[in-house]
């Protein structure tokens, strides 16, 4: 299998554990023996090749005493050559890592809370903030930190760098712009909700043009004017009581445009999907598609849509349902563009693989993820050559 063994354990012990190893077994096993391809045959010259071979990986959870088995909230980064990881152990920290061998390039220290969305990088710095309301401004070059401010609540959204700007949420609902060179708030937007945002974490800001979009806890999309933070218009898409079902607004928006019109694609999570026009954010059409937990637009202008019942729909320029299938029995909650298809994950640690041109996601392999109820609760990190994902219980996995 040309697996390259590269797994390390970053808490107070250097060693695997026997359950890493048998982790690392299985993951082997799991992706050479699990798959079974009904085109494979002993007189095909070329052996078939599953859609992802593992290559490198890290366990990242710290040293387990008693109670609750710890989880990772925290999303990585790629960056050039780089991968950019939280570490929410004893020592908190962000690793920077070698894309390609795993290595570990470099370490950002802080003490002050742990790291629940993801980080920003530039060719330049290191960009992430904690739970207890820090934000953290680090050199690639050095290491050294170059500044920090105290935002009141925990950053609840990766940090968006664009153009010599930074752009967050925070659990207190507050939206931030700051100078990404020295921290300086630009301008700031704070709404008022009466409950914190999900596990679930907020929409990351999605910026086109001079717009900046973003979700927020009340089943809201915002749309902002970049340059001064005027707020252009709102627009409530999802309905309910929390705490009966998931109102905020928190999954990755999705931006459509034809020969008239240029739409925005949002959904709360398993909501329905709800389509608005980007300059007045007037709702053109709520789908039908309930439970919605991932979505995703392809080249051609179509939508991928996953849901918390394992069905996988793909929607047509005019927003039709042209094909749809069941794939899973738990929930799909990834979704990437992965070489000449697309990669789909759940929550029973199951990755699929299709092409649209065949009958969808029909390949499956089976990873363990560290813990039997482990799942990848975040966005799958997508290369040219390489595809990674970190786990819920801290398993920092690479394939290629």
């Amino acid at each position: 299998m040309n697996f390259k063994s590269n797994f390390k354990s970053i808490g107070k012990t250097t060693f695997f554990s026997l359950l890493s190893l048998f982790s690392l077994l299985s993951l082997i096993l799991g992706s050479a023996c699990q798959h079974k391809n009904p085109r494979s045959s002993s007189k095909n010259s070329n052996p078939y090749r599953p859609p992802l071979l593992a290559g490198w990986g890290h366990v990242l959870d710290d040293k387990y005493v008693s109670g609750n088995l710890p989880i990772t909230l925290a999303t990585p980064a790629v960056f050039e050559e780089s991968v950019f990881v939280p570490f929410n152990g004893e020592n908190k920290k962000v690793i920077e890592f070698d894309l390609y061998s795993g290595k570990i390039l470099r370490e950002y220290p802080h003490a002050l809370g742990e790291v629940t969305t993801g980080v920003g990088v530039t060719k330049d710095a290191v960009y992430y903030g904690t739970i207890l309301g820090r934000f953290f401004a680090y050199s690639r070059k050095t290491g050294e930190l170059l500044y920090s401010l105290d935002v009141e609540s925990g950053i609840d959204s990766t940090p968006i760098v664009h153009s010599g700007r930074l752009f967050f949420h925070t659990r207190g609902h507050k939206l931030f712009a700051l100078d990404a060179l020295t921290g300086k708030i630009l301008w700031a937007y704070k709404r008022s909700v009466s409950f914190p945002t999900s596990s679930q974490g907020a929409t990351p800001p999605l910026i086109q043009g001079d717009k900046l979009f973003t979700g927020t806890a009340d089943g809201s999309v915002l749309c902002f004017r970049l340059s001064d933070g005027a707020l252009l218009w709102e627009q409530k898409i999802s309905q309910g009581i929390k705490g009966n079902n998931f109102i905020d607004v928190d999954l990755p928006f999705v931006l459509l445009e034809d020969n008239k019109n240029k739409w925005l694609v949002a959904a709360a999570y398993t909501g329905p999907l709800t389509i608005l026009d980007q300059e007045t954010g007037a709702i053109f059409l709520t789908t039908q598609i309930t439970a919605v937990t991932s979505f995703l637009k392809t080249p051609e202008n179509l939508l991928l849509i996953g849901t918390s019942f394992g069905e996988m729909f793909i929607l047509d320029k005019n927003f039709q349902v042209v094909k749809k299938q069941k794939i899973s029995s738990h929930s799909l909650l990834n979704m990437s563009a992965y070489k000449e298809g697309y990669l789909v994950g759940t929550s029973g640690g199951e990755i699929f693989y299709g092409t649209l041109s065949s009958s969808l996601f029909s390949e499956k392999q089976k990873i363990l993820l560290g813990h039997s109820h482990s799942i990848i609760s975040q966005q799958f990190l997508i290369t040219p050559s390489r595809f990674l994902f970190l786990t819920s219980r801290g398993r920092l996995l690479s394939f290629f």
